[in-house]
């Protein structure tokens, strides 16, 4: 998904720290404002010869510029401003952008089986331990069976590794990967980790598939190194396979839990 904020007759407003501010506090609104009006327009198609005559700039800003999300039953939670294309998507911030419903990841407003996938890319991090299993069971009751789920967090392995392995100027931007500080992996002092920690969770490989298992998935596969995101290149310097990434299915035939 394009960034909103790209367009260049607002950039000399944009590179003023104020104007960048009054900028994005009025996408935010505009984003809560709007919420029913898109998700009825990806769900039912509703309005899309209108929305084709607005401007390209326009459906940008409004998160009605992916012809391929409308109809579609593929579920991203937790996107905040990255949502990805040919999805319909929920966050618990009402300002993330091309959001269609709001709400926390552990309570979705679904009805069960409506989704055909759902992915989540460092969301589940986020989540209070306490409820992590019963989290990722949301996420397998909104699934039809067989449905398809990819949950990508932070590599906590390979970032703890990182963290003993690297110097101290380099050790700053893994710290604030693991705590989830919201850094840029080309921060080389303490003075660049200005954001509160925001994670509750660290993962391995065995946490994540104990935790999907509980849940009630079954075929879980490994995926970290086969697939990538929007994280894993920028940091691959630093931490090779910054994301963990699993997928799993919920069965196509279930036994009463």
């Amino acid at each position: 998904m394009s960034d909103p904020f790209d367009a260049g007759s607002l950039r000399p407003l944009l590179d003023r720290p104020r104007g960048f501010r009054f900028a994005r506090a009025a996408f935010r609104l505009l984003q809560r404002l709007t919420v029913p009006a898109r998700r009825s327009y990806y769900l039912t198609g509703r309005g899309r010869r209108l929305v084709g005559l607005l401007p390209r700039d326009v459906r940008r800003v409004l998160g009605m510029d992916d012809a391929s999300a409308i109809g579609s039953r593929r579920l991203e939670i937790g996107g905040g401003p990255h949502a990805q294309l040919g999805f319909l998507h929920v966050d618990i911030d009402p300002g993330a952008h091309h959001l269609e419903w709001v709400a926390p990841a552990w309570s979705l407003p679904l009805p069960d089986g409506w989704a055909t996938e759902v992915v989540a890319v460092h969301a589940l991090e986020h989540v209070p331990p306490s409820r992590l299993v019963d989290t990722l069971r949301e996420w397998r009751r909104v699934l039809a069976p067989d449905g398809r789920v990819e949950v990508h967090v932070p590599n906590g392995p390979a970032l703890m590794e990182a963290f003993i392995a690297r110097p101290v100027a380099e050790k700053w931007p893994v710290m604030g990967s693991i705590l989830g500080m919201y850094c840029s992996p080309d921060i080389r002092d303490a003075r660049g980790l200005e954001q509160r920690s925001d994670h509750q969770l660290i993962f391995d490989l065995p946490l994540l598939s104990w935790a999907l298992e509980s849940a009630g998935f079954a075929a879980i596969r490994d995926l970290t190194g086969v697939v990538e995101d929007r994280h894993t290149a920028p940091w691959r310097d630093l931490v090779p396979d910054y994301s963990l990434i699993a997928e799993a299915r919920r069965p196509a035939a279930e036994i009463p839990r």
